[in-house]
């Protein structure tokens, strides 16, 4: 399961690490200026040790990431756990977010309950969701409140625990804590627990809710995931799943520039576009998507991108075979098995039959 551990504090020390320009430097003795720059990590260091040391838990947060990536101090996961877990005792959300990532993962050892091992037997195949059970559990999130309200009221909303294995139960409690303070990556982590019945019963509308709240703040995965469900419980692309995924895909996500490529494509909950269809592909195929990669080749293969010269009402094109291998050929080295996107077959039958260069 993929879960999100916020590290964004690299950056800031990306930052704390580079020395500012300063145009007054003495130029004439660079040995200086590396000793200065060498420096700086470990001035960092030990300024940071002291507000870890007053209790300040950004501080404490800060440390616990560089011990887990290992930048500026040995990679460590028992000091990153000791940092997080103490900032996020004093209720700081991403060191709450990253605990919980941590017990998932197992980097976080939980003693195990022996009392709740029969309680619950998870159940990964999503697969067995049908029809009947979409119909039962999903519920349109209207508002943001209501939606947070019935969850709570629900008789197994604060007692999924009894149902987990422990290592679950630990990151179901800590990304709780995060949601509940609108971290993002929290509520992404939740909705993906809740969707594919991680330590916790698949819940398709708990799921919903929490990628919405992730969502609404940006969270790009959180904004596929939200429209790929919407469309699992309306059975089609709708106005909701549509617009998620467009802003999805807006915001660089692959696979969803990839989906609207599709819709746009065969008109599915979008009007019929092969000039958007074509955007987007390659949008996805530029990030390296084999799928992508291989749709765009197709509408090459057969003459449907749409030059932007072009009357896109009453166009004619042709194909372009050579733009069409190059498209094939990036999909075929990523192993791409079908045999009429083999760039072999492409240049024989098609390049040299038609003399296309």
């Amino acid at each position: 399961m993929t879960l999100f551990l916020l590290l964004f504090f690299a950056v800031v020390l990306a930052v704390a690490f580079t020395r500012p320009s300063n145009p007054s430097a003495d130029a004439s003795n660079p040995s200086a200026d590396a000793d200065r720059e060498k420096a700086r990590p470990n001035e960092y260091l030990s300024e940071l040790r002291i507000k870890v040391n007053q209790g300040d838990a950004d501080a404490q947060y800060e440390l616990g990431c560089m011990y887990f990536i290992g930048q500026g101090v040995p990679q460590d996961n028992d000091e990153a756990i000791k940092w997080f877990r103490l900032a996020a005792e004093k209720g700081h959300a991403a060191a709450q977010n990253n605990i919980g990532v941590m017990c998932c993962e197992g980097i976080l050892a939980v003693p195990r309950d022996s009392d709740k091992k029969d309680r619950y037997k998870k159940n990964h195949d999503k697969k067995n969701y049908d029809k009947k059970n979409y119909d039962d559990e999903y519920d349109e999130v209207e508002s943001d409140e209501k939606d947070y309200d019935e969850a709570d009221s629900d008789n197994n909303y604060y007692d999924d625990e009894d149902y987990n294995d422990d290592k679950y139960a630990e990151a179901l409690k800590w990304f709780r804590m995060a949601a509940d303070k609108g971290n993002k990556m929290a509520q992404y982590n939740l909705g993906r627990m809740y969707d594919n019945g991680d330590g916790v019963p698949g819940n398709h509308r708990k799921a919903t809710m929490w990628y919405r709240l992730a969502a609404e703040q940006e969270h790009v995965d959180a904004e596929y995931n939200l429209g790929k469900n919407y469309k699992l419980g309306n059975y089609q692309w709708d106005y909701d799943s549509a617009m998620w995924i467009m802003r999805a895909a807006d915001h660089g996500h692959a696979v969803a520039q990839y989906k609207l490529g599709e819709m746009y494509y065969y008109g599915d909950g979008v009007t019929e576009s092969y000039h958007l269809a074509a955007k987007y592909y390659r949008k996805a195929a530029e990030q390296g998507l084999l799928d992508a990669q291989s749709a765009l080749g197709e509408m090459y293969d057969k003459g449907e991108v749409i030059s932007s010269f072009a009357d896109q009402d009453n166009f004619i094109n042709f194909p372009d075979h050579a733009e069409a291998l190059k498209w094939f050929r990036l999909a075929a080295e990523q192993g791409h098995d079908e045999d009429h996107f083999d760039p072999g077959y492409m240049y024989d039958v098609k390049i040299k039959k038609n003399r296309w260069k």
